[in-house]
């Protein structure tokens, strides 16, 4: 299996359910998708880019993919997830307003640069709304062993970029646990969470 870290996004509510419903709903699916799926805190983001718009809700998720699971096969779910909450990239434009967002942003130590996908993403040492959320994650195991297979090197490289990107307006909203008790009480794809819980 390969380690695989996912950014998510949301900034517009769709259905009915908010940003928060929609992440929630977004993590129980992917925990169908990935194994041993763990979550950052949600954060609070302003855009970037496209800066006239609301702000955004973002957290990142780390998990295993099973060795039938190709990155472009991870790709299709995801954009399947993501149009299963409201996206339609026909009706949007570029960095603007969306009710979910799935990046790719690692793939195990694997480079690929596909028409569809480019991993690492390329613009993931920029962002603090992806960053920090994935150094999270990574700073519950200290000795890397659980996603060594991000490589020493690149997990190194991951935490020197966040730590200067903290002044671009992100703020911590729920930690993971909080995040946790708030998506059990919702009555959505909630039944694999449970299982996947961050220590």
């Amino acid at each position: 299996m390969v380690p695989v870290a996912l950014g998510l996004g949301s900034n517009k509510g769709f259905g009915g359910r908010s940003c928060l419903e929609i992440l929630g709903g977004a993590v129980a699916a992917l925990a169908d998708v990935l194994e041993g799926l763990e979550w950052s805190s949600v954060y609070k983001t302003r855009a970037m880019y496209y800066t006239d718009q609301d702000d955004f809700y973002n957290m990142a998720v780390l998990g295993f993919a099973p060795d039938a699971l190709d990155p472009l096969l991870l790709l299709q779910k995801t954009q399947g997830i993501e149009a299963r909450f409201g996206r339609d990239r026909s009706q949007e434009f570029r960095n603007g307003p969306r009710s979910l967002d799935i990046d790719i942003e690692l793939f195990g130590g694997q480079t690929i640069n596909a028409e569809a996908l480019t991993v690492p993403h390329p613009r993931l040492k920029e962002r603090a709304f992806v960053l920090v959320p994935i150094v999270e994650i990574l700073a519950k195991d200290a000795d890397n062993i659980k996603w060594k297979g991000l490589g020493s090197a690149q997990i190194a490289e991951l935490r020197a970029a966040c730590s200067s990107l903290r002044g671009q307006g992100i703020a911590q909203h729920l930690d993971a646990d909080a995040f946790y008790a708030y998506i059990k009480e919702e009555p959505y794809g909630t039944r694999n969470v449970g299982t996947n819980k961050v220590p």
